[in-house]
């Protein structure tokens, strides 16, 4: 069997999904990524928090009893780091946190950027894999390494001048993406966030565009809610912009 391919199917299959619900949610823009010279820009991207669940029964007769703690009365959590991942053994599955080269930087290209990501988180899920098969090896239990969930809490952005021109002091958080360092970086909740930021962040770079952007993905003011996390993200000239044409279109209602 293909376990990379498996990977990389499964994950496709559960990411490709949420990526296109977001991509429909936001309308094509006018102007293509292509007409403003974007094409060959990418940015830096830095998973964090990859946690992995995958299936996974308990041996008869552990031999890691000394080797982790009690969580909670369902739940077993090793001491150390298991090979550069944090694992808790729970009740009827595993989850692996992937800490593996946890610092390294991924260069991801503005037109290509769901494959790229599905590749990278794919490379995540079967590192976890591997460090399941070592754990059986060595503590007994047994599993179909069947990945039930995966959730990428902390997708990081840097190397983007849309990003760089936010002041380091500046600080914001929702539900979607935070700056909560003095760094030229944000993180965004979940990968597909990151990929739908990168699908508008062309037009935002361009202060000339942000109307036209408006124009096309602003119809009603739930759309402005809808869209804050890009909003927040705008620089000063480009939000005033924005607040012209919003207070134009919608002012008088």
């Amino acid at each position: 069997m293909d376990v990379d391919r498996c990977i990389k199917d499964y994950v496709s299959k559960k990411v490709k999904p949420i990526f296109e619900k977001v991509l429909k949610e936001t309308p094509k823009n006018r102007v293509s990524v292509g007409e403003v010279g974007f094409r060959r820009r990418f940015v830096y991207y830095q998973p964090h928090n990859c946690r992995l669940y995958f299936d996974y029964i308990k041996p008869s007769k552990p031999t890691y009893k000394g080797s982790v703690v009690v969580k909670n009365s369902s739940e077993l959590m090793f001491k150390e780091d298991f090979m550069g991942c944090k694992v808790i053994i729970k009740k009827h599955q595993i989850e692996i946190i992937n800490k593996i080269d946890v610092e390294r930087r991924y260069r991801v290209f503005l037109d290509n950027c769901n494959e790229e990501v599905i590749n990278i988180i794919s490379k995540k899920v079967h590192e976890g894999v591997l460090v399941l098969r070592e754990l059986i090896k060595r503590f007994g239990g047994s599993s179909r390494f069947e990945l039930k969930n995966l959730v990428v809490q902390d997708n990081k952005v840097e190397g983007d001048s849309f990003v760089d021109s936010i002041p380091l002091q500046t600080k914001f958080r929702n539900k979607v993406v935070k700056k909560v360092y003095g760094e030229h970086n944000v993180e965004f909740s979940d990968p597909s966030f990151f990929a739908n930021y990168l699908s508008n962040m062309a037009l935002l770079t361009k202060d000339l565009s942000v109307v036209r952007w408006a124009e096309d993905n602003i119809s009603c003011l739930g759309d402005v809610f809808r869209l804050e996390p890009v909003i927040c993200l705008m620089s000063e000239v480009n939000r005033l912009k924005l607040s012209d044409f919003l207070f134009k279109r919608f002012g008088g209602c």
